[in-house]
This record gives structure tokens, sequence and C-alpha cells, in this order.
């Protein structure tokens, strides 16, 4: 059974409306600030140029493909597509080999057709889905198939943890035969060796695209695929996000006089179309479900949580920023439940055309074999007031197995992600750090989803928070929920915006604030003041501070920790009596010949000293920082010890089990000199084991 990303986007439902008439309002506000450009730093979220009716659509009788009758269970969407004047619903799950094939004359009335075959053998394995959208080539007399492709047990041992591609077939009798014509947009370049998830840097892997909406442009002449970019938690972690996986929008497109052709798609990446389809990098963007609209001369993108957003450009990807709606019943409660359905499919008001539509529109939406649900949509003059709003930069998520369709990002980098957030080299200072200046009014507060567990919380007006730096880049990470309110945030003294901290989900994957191309050579100070408003949604006006973050050369060892020994210059040994040896890795630790183990957070000594090595890259000034924890079972405890090329940098001491020490320093060093981080045992007990996450950056390097 295919655990897909829909199990999860059920969860929040999307313009779920099951009785009566709605007028859609805008639901979650967040930053006042594009998170990539900063060029809106200053703007207000504009509202959507245009107003929204929702009305249910009864729907007397479902079809097959939309209910209880459905061969196969639909965590999937359905393909509906018109072949020579006649409208067509096909599908495939990707591990058997029938086709569904469904006839009639519009999405809501196709019967069952004789089954077309892809047979695994004919299409190189298993795993390859023809959901999210086909488009027929009426000069060839040729039907294109987009597949989502999945590498079952690629990373870890749970099933859902695949490789995702996107490929794609043809077919010339209408989907009864196929032919399997190759991948078009891949995570990695099909002609070299496949990186495994292990050997990403830090806590995540890359698990590729998949899991897509296929959008036809028949004005500009390009096919466009927006496909879903995974982020999956790397085997053994166990992440403050329950959901343990965030996603990103990413779109590749291909003109159709190339014919879908393998080699033909390119990427879409920092406003240009110039990275290959297969291998090529891929910025995020703020759509998903994509159909152009004649009455607004518009395209619109439906996308996860609810959330609708603008672009007049494909070839620029000008989306809006989104604005979450809701209307009805919103569909947060049981995924198998009546709210647990998801919207596929945006048609005209024929109900046939997923590409084009005009001031009516239909809205379909379904869930494995539950009754399928359908909405229809009014655009008139006015606006869509933007109450909330939010920069998203195509990203969505799962906090707490609730949907949060705003930008999410991991509490730690991805040092190969595209993103220039997401691959961020900082310094993570934590909200008990000694360097945060609190006013009077600021608690502590303890929950599992905080940063480290710990929040500082404010909600009386005038509360603030100082913090100085010097760097280029400067982010602050609040703590969002329902009771959240608002905050100023001032940079050297100037007002920069307010940030509404309130998001209807608990959720803490999210930047409040962000602030590049600053003077690096400068000192700055970041202040957040609580106002003591609020949202309207919002019960409350609390500010919860996490942790700030500013541009550093920092190597954190679970940053940089990986199944490559070297990689982020961080090594992995045993020594004993003056002699290192390499560990060998095996997932998800490295282990020694005697005992010795390190792993993302933690070492345990064995017959000899288990070592952190982090090898300098160039000659300046570092600061050397962390917490070491004994936290064996045992009675010995450990000993502990930094070291600087065999010398003596953080003097050797013993901890108890239960007992810590932190260390905070600094050195000169010069380009491949050694900081050797020390763990061994403190007695004849077996038992020992350290926590230790240590940090090196530099303050300043040579010129």
């Amino acid at each position: 059974m295919r655990f897909s990303i829909f199990k999860m986007l059920v969860m929040s439902g999307w313009l779920f409306l099951t009785g009566g008439t709605a007028t859609m309002a805008a639901e979650n506000t967040t930053m006042k600030t594009n998170p990539v450009s900063m060029t809106a730093m200053e703007k207000l979220n504009p509202p959507l140029p245009f107003a929204i009716t929702v009305t249910e659509e009864k729907l007397d009788q479902v079809p097959d493909y939309m209910g209880p009758s459905n061969p196969v269970d639909m965590d999937f969407p359905f393909c509906p597509v018109e072949i020579d004047g006649e409208y067509w619903v096909i599908y495939k799950n990707g591990y058997h080999e029938r086709v569904f094939r469904f006839k009639g004359t519009n999405i809501e009335n196709a019967v069952r057709q004789p089954d077309g075959v892809a047979t695994h053998q004919q299409f190189q394995g298993k795993g390859k889905y023809m959901l999210g959208g086909m488009w027929y080539n009426s000069a060839e007399k040729k039907l294109y198939a987009f597949m989502h492709c999945e590498t079952r047990g690629y990373y870890s041992n749970r099933d859902y943890n695949n490789l995702r591609e996107i490929h794609f077939a043809t077919s010339t009798d209408k989907g009864l035969s196929w032919k399997y014509e190759g991948p078009i947009i891949t995570r990695d370049d099909p002609t070299q060796p496949r990186p495994k998830g292990s050997d990403y840097s830090g806590l995540y892997w890359n698990g590729g695209n998949g899991d897509f909406s296929v959008c036809v442009d028949a004005r500009e002449g390009y096919v466009y695929v927006y496909s879903t970019n995974y982020l999956w938690p790397k085997t053994g972690l166990k992440l403050p996000c329950s959901g343990d996986v965030l996603f990103r929008h990413q779109v590749a497109r291909c003109a159709m006089s190339d014919k879908m052709a393998p080699g033909k798609w390119h990427k879409f990446y920092n406003g240009a179309w110039d990275e290959p389809g297969l291998g090529g990098k891929a910025s995020y963007v703020n759509a998903y479900v994509v159909t152009y609209n004649d009455y607004l001369k518009k395209y619109l993108g439906f996308n996860y949580g609810g959330s609708l957003a603008v672009c007049t450009d494909l070839a620029k990807q000008d989306w809006s920023p989104s604005i979450v709606l809701k209307g009805g019943e919103w569909g947060h409660g049981d995924p198998y439940g009546k709210n647990g359905t998801f919207a596929w499919h945006v048609t005209d008001e024929d109900k046939k055309d997923i590409f084009t539509g005009g001031r009516t529109l239909y809205l379909y939406r379904y869930w494995q074999k539950q009754r399928g649900l359908a909405s229809r949509i009014e655009l008139g003059p006015g606006e869509t007031p933007a109450m909330a709003g939010y920069f998203a930069e195509g990203g969505w998520g799962v906090i707490n197995k609730t949907m949060d369709s705003r930008p999410l990002y991991a509490y730690e980098p991805q040092f190969e992600s595209n993103d220039p957030i997401e691959s961020r080299r900082t310094r993570r200072v934590d909200c008990e750090s000694s360097e945060t200046t609190y006013s009077a009014g600021w608690e502590k507060e303890a929950n599992d989803l905080y940063y480290q567990r710990t929040a500082r919380v404010a909600s009386k007006a005038g509360c603030s928070i100082e913090f100085s730096f010097t760097g280029k880049d400067v982010y602050w990470r609040p703590f969002k929920g329902p009771d959240c309110g608002k905050a100023d945030v001032f940079l050297d003294g100037k007002l920069q915006g307010t940030i509404d901290c309130y998001s209807e989900a608990p959720t803490g994957y999210q930047f409040g604030f962000i602030k590049t191309g600053l003077d690096a050579k400068m000192p700055h100070v970041l202040k957040v003041v609580v106002r003591g408003d609020k949202n309207p949604l919002s019960t409350g006006v609390a500010v919860r501070h996490m942790l700030f973050e500013y541009a550093a050369e920092s190597y954190s060892a679970s940053d940089c920790f990986s199944s490559v020994d070297g990689k982020n210059l961080w090594w992995n040994l045993q020594s004993s009596e003056g002699a290192s040896g390499a560990l060998t890795y095996a997932d998800p630790i490295w282990k020694g010949t005697d005992g010795c183990e390190i792993g993302y957070f933690h070492m345990i000594p064995g017959g000899s000293d288990a070592v952190r090595r982090w090898v300098a890259p160039r000659a300046g000034r570092i600061r050397v920082e962390g917490t070491v924890a004994s936290t064996g079972k045992g009675s010995d405890g450990v000993w502990t010890s930094i070291q600087i090329n065999g010398r003596t940098l953080w003097p050797r001491q013993l901890l108890k089990p239960g007992q810590q020490k932190s260390h905070d320093m600094e050195a000169t060093v010069a380009a491949g000199d050694r900081i050797d981080f020390v763990i061994g045992r403190g007695g004849h007990d077996s038992d020992d084991r350290a926590e230790w996450d240590p940090t090196v950056f530099y303050i300043q390097t040579e010129s």
C-alpha cells in the first residue's frame, strides 16, 4: 500500500464546504515579508483582486472513480482528458498493472470501459502511478500520461520513505496499451550514481519529486508539471514535527512542440528555465493545481491547505501571496471521516476542462472510497480581503499531524537544498542564551514542539527582547499558534514590520522575520516588542520566542552528519593510546570494532575513545561551543575533553551519569588544524554514553 503525501493532506481540507453557501474569508497570517527576495518587506499582504462565493454542489450520483465503487483506494488524483471529442477519466495505481478507463460527457458521469494494461516488466518495475493529469496531442493522435514513480525501500525501513521521480508513457489506443518513455523530472541526473538518503547532510534527506498536478497552457504552448519535493527525516530520528516530513512545490515545463520527450523538460530556478528536468535545480513556487481563468485573465493556483494565489505569467511564475480561505466545514477532523476528502480538480462551467475556466468553476474532492463532494465557485468583481495571508514560497508540511499551508523550514538547515533559506549557514542562539536580553514579563515555557523544547512567552504590551549580532543575515523564529498575537520587529532602531504570530495549528517550523544583505562587518541589534493586540481569529496575544539565527560559517556536528566520512569537514574516529582509526557507517550510526559508536547527537566509547574530529578549512579565529551530558545507565560516567592538534583545548574531566558541562571558547587555527571532541569510559562499566552536539564557527577568517 502506498503511503502518500495525501494521507496527511486530508487532515487540513481544501475549501471544504458541505452545506449551504459561504463567502470565503482569509484565515491565517504570517510575516509581512517575502522570505527569499525581501523586496516585499514593507508591504502588507494584498487582497485577492476578485470576490469568491462557494456553494455546495449536490451530486445525486457519484461516478465509480469518486465513490465507494472505485476499483482502487484513491489516495491520488485521477486524470480527466478529452480525446477526439470524447471525455475520458483514466488512472493507474502504481502497484497494479491495470489501467482504469472511464468514458462520459464530463467529469461527473464517465462509466467504466475495458481496462488497459501496463505491466511491471514493461514499465521497468512497480510504483508507477498515472495521476495528476494527462495531455492528448490531437495532431499525433497520442495520449501522454505523466507518472508518479516510487523506489520503495530506498531509505529507512518505513516503506513510505520512497524516492520519488516523474516519468511518462504514451498510448495511441486511448489507454488500452502503453509505451514506457522514461524519466522527465528527477532529483538526480540518471547518468550519475544516485546518492543514498544517508549521504545527505544533517537530519533530513531529499526524497525527490512526485505527487503532481499537470497544467496544459495552450495559449503559450507549454505543458507544466507542478510537483511536490519531499524532505524526509533520516533513519533513527524522532523529530519535534510528529509528521516528520516537510514538502515544497516546484515546477518544470516542456514545449508542446517537443512532445514531452525526456531531456526537453526544464525546471524553474531563480527566475529562469535553464535547469534540466533530469537532475537540475529548482526554486520553490507558490502553486499546485493551476488553471487559466478567462474571466480574470489570470492563472489561479489552488494550493494545499485551502489557499489560493494568482499569477499573471507562468513564464515568470509571479504568484501572489496565497490567502488561506475558509468556509463551511474546514476538515481538520478524522481523515477517514466526512471531512477526510481532498479537492483534486477545478473545472470550467461545463465540468470538463481542468486547464481553463471562467467566472463559474467547479471544484471536486474525494478520498479513497468515500463519496466524492463538489462545490460551485463564482468569481465576481470586488476582492477577497487578506484579513490574514502569507508570502508562501511554495511549501507546506505536517506539524503535529495537523496541516499548515504556509512555508515550513526545519530548525536545522539542509545544506544540499537549492533554497537559500533551507541551505542557510547560521549560528543558532536559543531562547535561554545569555546573549539574548529580556525585559520584565517573559516566562519560560516547555513544549516538545519548541526548539530544544523551550520557549519564552510574554503577553503584555511593551515586553521586549534584544539580540546583538554581527553578520549579513538574521532570522527570528517565534512559535505560532491559535492563542498568539502580534509583535513589532526593529533592526538597528528602525521598525521593519509587524509580525502576526497567529496560526490555526501550533506551528514551530516557521520564520517570523528574515533580513538579508546587511553589512557583515558591522554590529546590529534586533529587537522584538510585544504589541498586546492580535489577529481577529486568535484567542490571545501571546508571543513565544524560540531562537534567533544569524549568518556565520558554522559547522554543527548534527547539521553536518552524514554517511560520508569527512563530509562537511567532520570525521568519526576511535582512538586508543594516541592512535586513531576510522569507524564504519551502519545506518544510522558510525560503529567501531570495539564498541565505539557515534550518531547524530550521541557518542559511546568502547575499548577506545569515541572521537568527533573537525578539520579547519582555512586559517582564522573560531569559537567552539556546546554542552556534553553523561546519559548512560551505568555508574562510571564518561571522560570528556577537547583537543586541538593533540593539545588540550578543554581539559579532560569526568562526568557522572546525569551530569552535564557546557563549553564556549575561542581559538586561532590554521588550515588543516584538527579539533577533536573526545568521549572515553569513566571506568569498566560498558553502559557509558554521552549526548554531545558541538558547534564550531568562524568569528573571523584570514583574507
